[in-house]
């Protein structure tokens, strides 16, 4: 099943820009569901789950019998439900990390709270959900030169430039840094690199995972001039940070 996998890891996410009034989903697990009897079509599968769309079938190369649906955590629960005296084969595929910029709003933003009065907008907020290049602040992992020819396939390292942001602090998740939002006063130095591409920044967001965000935030070179960009922000258990 590795190539399914695969296949399935490198499927874009799925994002749509936010309303005010839309409550953030509470989970965005997804599953790899092996179709067999009695649920061995996407189409049964997509009458039983009331689901909007057919779900796209993944042929397993190696296993040509094999046929897999991608379903979120809801869509789990219906197929354990309607499955019971049988054994329904999951697999957990891992989520990229969220992107749901306010087309209306700053939110989300770094170390701002976009509904107070002085931090609402007249006018649609910078970088926005689909604009590319779009300039991230790295601070960990991602700001290594070598780790980014890695995991966007590079042909030479890139050029990283040292930057800094504000109103963020750091703290440790396990054995990485995790971003969280702090005060004017605070911190976070780091370097700026220009993600060319959306499946370049689907990469990156694969490779944070869903304990990290995407939000906004202003990004500062070594001369102190200001530009609008992106960052990861820690967005797991509070109880997992030192």
């Amino acid at each position: 099943m590795s190539y399914t996998y695969e296949l399935a890891q490198k499927q874009r996410p799925v994002t749509q820009p936010p309303t005010p009034s839309s409550p953030r989903p509470k989970s965005r697990k997804r599953y790899l569901f092996k179709l067999a009897y009695p649920l061995d079509s996407a189409k049964k599968l997509q009458d039983l789950a009331s689901l909007p769309e057919t779900p796209e079938v993944l042929d397993d190369e190696e296993d040509t019998e094999s046929r897999f649906v991608v379903v979120d955590d809801a869509t789990r629960a219906t197929i354990e439900a309607h499955m019971r005296g049988f054994s329904p084969i999951f697999t957990s595929l891992r989520t990229p990390a969220d992107k749901n910029l306010s087309r209306t709003s700053l939110a989300p933003t770094l170390g701002i709270d976009p509904t107070i009065p002085q931090h609402r907008v007249d006018t649609s907020p910078s970088p926005a959900q689909d604009e590319y290049p779009v300039l991230y602040f790295f601070y960990g992992t991602l700001a290594e030169p070598e780790r980014l020819v890695r995991e966007l396939g590079l042909d030479e390292l890139p050029t990283l430039a040292p930057a800094e942001i504000r109103r963020g602090r750091m703290r440790m998740a396990g054995k990485y840094r995790a971003l969280v939002d702090g005060d004017e006063k605070d911190v976070v130095q780091g370097a700026m690199y220009v993600v060319g591409c959306r499946e370049h920044e689907d990469v990156l967001r694969h490779y944070e995972s869903d304990l990290y965000e995407v939000v906004r935030c202003d990004i500062f070179g070594e001369k102190g001039e200001m530009v609008k960009g992106l960052t990861f922000r820690f967005a797991g258990d509070a109880a997992m940070l030192k």
